[in-house]
């Protein structure tokens, strides 16, 4: 016969084990459903959108924002329109405008300047700042 106490220490050794099993895949299925969601997102969203969805609190040049792609296609053979982006789209997008340049004021106009390589452009530096004395 089975007994309160040690019904007690079943069900809290059952629901560690579970709390434990839960813990253990939450990374993993987290990181799954986000690939599937950037996938989802990069077959129904076009670049430009995505990308004036993820700077939505910036007043981005839409002109701008079509150039770069243009840009970033030609230079970065591996770019598809429809896969997810790669990690450096964002940086690279912000350090091809004039974002840094105006002191990163939010409330202003983003204006694309040029396609911020290093190696393509390597004395562009919109973070450098010129003592002028």
């Amino acid at each position: 016969m089975i007994t309160r106490r040690r019904f007690l220490q079943t069900a809290a050794l059952a629901g560690a084990a579970t709390a434990a099993g839960a813990l253990r895949w939450y990374g993993p299925l987290r990181s799954l459903s986000l690939r599937a969601a950037r996938r989802f997102d990069g077959f129904v969203r076009s670049p430009e959108a995505r990308l004036r969805a993820h700077f939505d609190y910036l007043n981005l040049d839409a002109e701008g924002v079509r150039e770069f792609f243009a840009d970033y296609e030609r230079y970065r053979s591996n770019f598809r329109r429809r896969s997810p982006f790669p990690p450096d789209v964002y940086t690279t997008y912000l350090m091809s405008t004039n974002f840094f340049q105006e002191g990163a004021d939010e409330s202003r106009l983003v204006r694309y300047v040029l396609f911020s390589d290093p190696y393509l452009t390597p004395c562009y530096n919109p973070l450098a700042r010129f003592d002028e004395t």
